[in-house]
């Protein structure tokens, strides 16, 4: 399907902190024909650039929210840094 159909956007507003360490809500505003799967790829994309700007070394999505109106998807992300290693 054609991305001129499935527009999204996350308005400038990025990743905020929520109440836990390391965990991030986003909102993927959607349109046209853009479903769950178009805003997991942006989500994706933006977790990416989030994890390298911020020294984490993986992430995960823990919850995924659709609303209505306006229409987008409401991401919860955890963010993991690397492991420190420790001498044995």
């Amino acid at each position: 399907m054609s991305k001129i159909f499935a527009p999204t956007s996350t308005y400038g507003r990025g990743f905020k902190p929520t109440k836990i360490p390391d965990q991030f809500s986003i909102r993927i505003y959607v349109g046209g024909f853009a479903g769950p799967g178009v805003a997991d790829e942006s989500v994706k994309k933006e977790m990416d650039a989030f994890q390298n700007k911020e020294g984490y070394s993986s992430s995960e999505i823990i919850s995924r929210r659709f609303n209505y109106i306006p229409s987008y998807y409401e991401y919860i992300v955890l963010f993991k840094r690397p492991q420190e290693l420790h001498p044995a």
